[in-house]
């Protein structure tokens, strides 16, 4: 038993009252294991300046105002609510004659009705009761109820009890301005939970600072107390878990859960994962409050609760650092932390926070200018020519601009980025209708060079930032995208090709207004959508970029073919763990984009364990944005306008590695446009007859020196046959054994099991054993293009990446 106050009086309950009622069955005693309420609302009184009658009803002019979806359902509901009177969320939905999705009349609630205070919550009243009965011979031993009598009457009594030990009435706000993660019945913590929920987590919080146990026992106790406040507190949905949302609501039908039952449950898990990790890690696990320690190898962790912007580190002192700092506005950690933080009885250091909040007083600017002291400590502990992870998820491109501006204006150089979409997100895509947009997070890696770079020159000429790298980047992008690309797909890969040139760190450039350029420069597709295609006039040749749905499809079709071979079954994961290792940049995906292309040449099917995907076929694409009689090409199909593609970009490595290009005859004739690629005219070789002449005239590219060498012979074999391509090398071969010629032959990705199968006949087994043919499919040559980008690439570096043609392939 323990004491509680009734009215102001001192008196003793047990804890077991407080969770107990009867059976339905046997009417034994049973324990209450949720009880779920809902919400009763009544409209507020609005003043007369602020309404409109209609229908001799007043509605806020506010709600009339609004023209959108959301608006209209609002005005629904605030009529129900203003004829009825007091009425339960039930109640409501009954009588609305709306066919919406039950979280879009929750939204239009909480959003346009409860937070302007057009209604107000009145009460809760309680519904159904899971409950656990005592009796082991009950034939329901564990079930659901209707409150009976003797329920009524207690929850009654509890209303009129107040915890007596310790419990947090602290205001959710910073003096007189509420959070900005909060909703109306939210104002304080105790208001968060039932007086039952208040009691239990008062007597159960003063038992363990009161239990005379060593410090670590004590801390994960109160570890585990701490974690379950989401789960008992009003916030708590049925079939729902924790904290679905980042502000502090309660929804129109909440869950009031057993505070003892969670904290066991909980205990039982946190146990577990003691149990595995003292497994795991054993004595390995060696902690120190020093991080010279580590640096001395006296210890191995260390866990430092600092500010990031004065690291007790010495200089140059780290060997690596991932970071992931707050995104803008996007999640105010201090104020959802004020939860836990206030049961514990600490206090957060809010006024240091780096993040951007008004009600803190911290604008993007100071938010940008804390960000800058972070990482200028960041490279002060780093060592030279290490590197440092930064990953960020934001749509507001403000504070994507913001922290990369602090990152490079402290000497940070741009090394690599990828895009990752979140994996509880991607797990469910194999069933799912609408994936939908971009929630991943991108990760940003960065070196400390050995010298601090010399301040940036302050001039520098916009225009031509724009004009000469902004632009040709937007239109790559949307080219890349099938003729349109968002905003977000815009910025993301923009932002990375500045901060790649080290020019982040300008004013001038971190302010950029985006939405102006493109709407000058491109053509909006409707004026509310943030999607921009080329202007009409605007002709891009379609050899001049492989677009993204080819790339992910080729990727697809390697990962099929490796899992074929290995008798394995494709999964989500496959595909994904693939596209984001090859795709990097601006050239990352967005899960729709993906899940679309998977669906057009694949299946999913229901696993004994878990989902896979099962190949049908190839899809049959059109050239989408290009219109075949806009560029007068001669192609039948997008294959062979990806054939066109991949020897366009390789011709275009040959000419980066400083080799004059040839590009064959029936190549040019089916496709007049790859011409331009190539910068010779004749085909001219001393030493050679003319019989081998025409038959180097007919190898789709050919790399030379002086432009009469040949070190190169490259076949391309979209839909040829691959034995004549490889027979076509070998008797050139023959004809010149005194030259040494690099070999290669580039395929897509779904012919690689035909070309193992043309591989072990006799003639092409001679002509490996006495040449060495490398092969690369059309996912590695993509990957490559990309590569170009940022870094140098080599003929060495070419050859060592492609994979050598052996007899055994497989």
């Amino acid at each position: 038993c323990y004491p509680v106050l009734v009215k102001n009086k001192k008196k003793r309950i047990g804890l077991e009252w407080l969770y107990s009622t009867r059976c339905p069955r046997c009417r034994n005693t049973a324990e209450v294991l949720s009880m779920t309420y809902m919400r009763i609302y009544e409209a507020s009184k609005i003043p007369k300046r602020e309404v409109l009658v209609i229908d001799d009803m007043e509605i806020p002019k506010k709600i009339v105002q609004g023209d959108d979806k959301m608006s209209q359902i609002a005005l629904e509901i605030y009529k129900v609510i203003k004829a009825e009177g007091p009425i339960s969320h039930k109640e409501l939905i009954a009588k609305l004659n709306l066919d919406v999705r039950p979280e879009e009349i929750t939204r239009a609630i909480n959003d346009r009705l409860e937070s302007p205070g057009f209604i107000k919550e009145v009460g809760e009243t309680p519904i159904v009761i899971e409950f656990k009965c005592s009796n082991r011979d009950c034939p329901m031993r564990r079930g659901v109820k209707r409150l009976d009598k003797e329920d009524i009457d207690k929850l009654q009594r509890l209303n009129e009890i107040t915890p007596f030990y310790f419990f947090p009435k602290k205001k959710l706000s910073y003096g007189s301005r509420r959070f900005l993660t909060q909703r109306p019945g939210t104002e304080s913590i105790d208001k968060l939970f039932t007086s039952r929920n208040k009691i239990a987590l008062s007597v159960l919080g003063r038992e363990i600072k009161n239990l005379k146990v060593e410090k670590n026992i004590k801390d994960t106790l109160l570890l585990c107390f701490a974690a379950i406040l989401e789960h008992v507190c009003k916030m708590e949905r049925p079939n729902k878990k924790g904290w679905g949302v980042k502000n502090y609501i309660v929804h129109p039908i909440f869950l009031e859960q057993n505070v003892l039952h969670v904290f066991k449950n909980r205990f039982n898990a946190i146990m577990k994962g003691k149990e595995e990790a003292n497994r795991e890690i054993g004595d390995f696990f060696q902690e120190s409050e020093n991080p010279g320690d580590l640096i001395n190898d006296k210890a191995n962790v260390c866990f430092l609760n600092e500010d990031a912007r004065n690291l007790p580190i010495d200089d140059c002192s780290v060997d690596y650092v991932f970071t992931d700092p707050e995104y803008g506005d996007s999640i105010q950690y201090y104020e959802l932390s004020q939860l836990g933080a206030s049961w514990l009885g600490l206090e957060n250091d809010w006024k240091n926070e780096i993040v951007v909040n008004p009600k803190q007083g911290k604008a993007t600017d100071i938010y940008r200018d804390m960000l800058c002291e972070a990482f200028k400590e960041i490279y002060r502990v780093l060592k030279p020519d290490k590197y440092m992870t930064v990953t960020f998820h934001s749509r507001e491109i403000k504070y994507w601009n913001a922290l990369m501006y602090a990152i490079q204006v402290t000497g940070f150089r741009y090394v690599t980025a990828v895009y990752q979409i979140p994996q509880r997100e991607y797990t469910n895509w194999i069933y799912a209708k609408n994936p939908g947009e971009m929630t991943g997070d991108i990760y940003v890696t960065f070196y400390k060079p050995k010298v601090k770079p010399l301040p940036h020159v302050k001039g520098i000429n916009i225009n031509r930032i724009v004009s000469d790298i902004i632009l040709p980047k937007a239109r790559q992008i949307i080219l890349l995208h099938n003729g349109q690309a968002t905003f977000n797909q815009l910025v993301r890969g923009i932002t990375l090709s500045l901060i790649d040139k080290g020019l982040m760190h300008n004013s001038k450039v971190r302010d950029l207004n985006y939405i102006k350029i493109f709407d000058e420069h491109f053509e909006r597709l409707t004026r509310r959508a943030k999607i921009w295609r080329l202007k009409r006039e605007e002709r891009v040749s379609p050899l001049d970029f492989v677009p993204l749905d080819r790339r992910i499809e080729w990727i697809a079709f390697s990962v099929f073919n490796k899992k074929r071979q290995q008798g394995e079954n494709v999964t989500i994961d496959d595909i994904l763990s693939a596209i984001f290792t090859l795709l990097k940049n601006s050239k990352t995906p967005e899960n729709r984009e993906i899940l679309q292309i998977i669906r057009d040449i694949a299946k999913p099917v229901r696993g004994e364990k878990r989902p896979f995907w099962e190949y049908m076929g190839e899809r049959q694409l059109t050239l989408g944005f290009f219109p075949i009689d806009t560029y007068a090409l001669k192609i039948s199909s997008a294959e062979e306008l990806d054939h066109s593609r991949v020897i366009r970009v390789v011709s275009q490595f040959g000419k980066d590695f400083g080799y004059d290009v040839w590009i064959g005859e029936p190549e040019i004739r089916k496709n007049p446009e790859l011409k331009k690629y190539r910068n010779m005219e004749k085909l001219v070789i001393p030493g050679l007859d003319k019989l081998i002449l025409e038959r180097l005239k007919n190898i789709d590219i050919i790399w030379l020196q002086r432009k009469a060498v040949p070190v190169s012979l490259i076949e391309v074999e979209h839909t040829t046959n691959l034995r004549e391509g490889l027979l076509r090398m070998a008797n050139v071969f023959d004809a010149i054994p005194h030259l040494r010629i690099e070999t290669f032959v580039i395929l897509p990705d779904k012919r690689q099991k035909k070309l193992s199968e043309v591989l072990q006949e006799p003639s092409i087994k001679t002509l490996l054993s006495k040449r060495v043919v490398y092969y690369a499919p059309y996912s590695l040559i993509a990957e490559l293009m990309d590569e170009r980008e940022y870094r140098h690439l080599s003929f060495d570096d070419f050859r060592s990446i492609c994979n050598v043609l052996q007899p055994g392939l497989e």
